[in-house]
């Protein structure tokens, strides 16, 4: 059955009625007009030059100046320079590739794959850059271990593989590595040691005592080696830390003449111990082992 209605009575929802609303002379909203309001709006808040979107990679370091979008910053050194929309971008990439010293540190430093330090340069106090080498990074990864009293398992851990890679330095070595090279840097310390003792021609006074671990129960006496060089400075060396199984006359005595034998020491002047009742009669020994050896022909 066919509609009674007229077809221009139709409801069209783009069809503007007029209504007791629209008395008054509001105007009618409609998507259409809405969206040249908003356009309107938009070219009216930005004046007569709409603000062109920076395309060239040179934007990244440089920034324009408020209230002025013709003058720019540069980020590392702050220079002003021109930068009107209808110059180009030649002039800034020029000041970056020739002209900003700090651009030049910042880039070296950050380049990737390559690890860099900024240090002082001559009394002026200009910054350079230094490459750390993958060498000196091993270096000091191990000395940290020696100095922290680490385990060797440490370079192998989760947490010192994620700070390098979070810090971008080398790859980690592996504990078999730290172990080797722990090794070789005692065989040079000892080899620098005996030379420093070689070359002082004076006495030196020894100390030593026994330590026993709380968690092992093992002993362990250390004997330091104190002297005055040649620079009228007291140095004191570490010679000994050796593991004993007792703490009978014999053992100190023993472990005393080895460690002089090892370091090739023939002047003593003296020796600190406590108060132990062993360590009397350990002297006593122990200076008896010195005449045989004439070691010390003076006692």
């Amino acid at each position: 059955m066919a509609s009674c209605d007229h077809p221009e009575e139709r409801d069209d929802p783009l069809r503007v009625v007029d209504d007791d609303s629209n008395a008054s002379g509001d105007e009618v909203k409609t998507p259409n007009s809405q969206n040249k309001k908003k356009r309107k709006e938009t070219d009216e808040g930005s004046g007569s030059k709409s603000a062109k979107k920076n395309r060239s990679l040179v934007w990244d370091h440089f920034t324009k100046k408020k209230g002025d979008n013709d003058i720019a910053n540069c980020n590392y050194c702050g220079k002003e320079m021109a930068s009107a929309t209808n110059s180009g971008t030649s002039s800034l990439k020029n000041h970056l590739d020739f002209a900003c010293k700090s651009y030049t540190l910042w880039q070296s430093a950050n380049t990737f794959g390559k690890q860099g330090v900024m240090s002082a340069d001559g009394e002026d106090g200009n910054l350079r850059v230094c490459k750390v080498s993958k060498a000196g990074f091993r270096e000091a990864s191990n000395e940290m271990m020696v100095l922290g009293e680490l385990p060797l398992s440490w370079v192998d851990s989760l947490a010192w593989k994620y700070f390098c890679d979070k810090m971008k330095l080398y790859t980690p070595h592996s504990r078999r590595t730290a172990t080797r090279d722990i090794v070789d840097m005692y065989v040079k310390k000892k080899e620098a040691m005996t030379k420093i003792l070689g070359e002082n021609k004076q006495r030196l006074s020894l100390t030593t005592d026994i330590w026993t671990s709380p968690y092992t129960g093992s002993s362990y006496m250390v004997i330091t080696a104190h002297f005055i060089d040649a620079w009228w400075k007291l140095r004191k060396l570490i010679i000994g830390f050796k593991n004993v199984y007792d703490h009978k006359r014999a053992t100190i005595s023993k472990v005393l003449l080895d460690c002089l034998e090892e370091w090739d020491i023939k002047r003593v002047f003296c020796i600190t111990v406590d108060n132990a009742t062993a360590n009397s009669s350990a002297m006593a020994k122990f200076k008896e082992g010195l005449r045989r050896l004439e070691m010390m022909p003076w006692f």
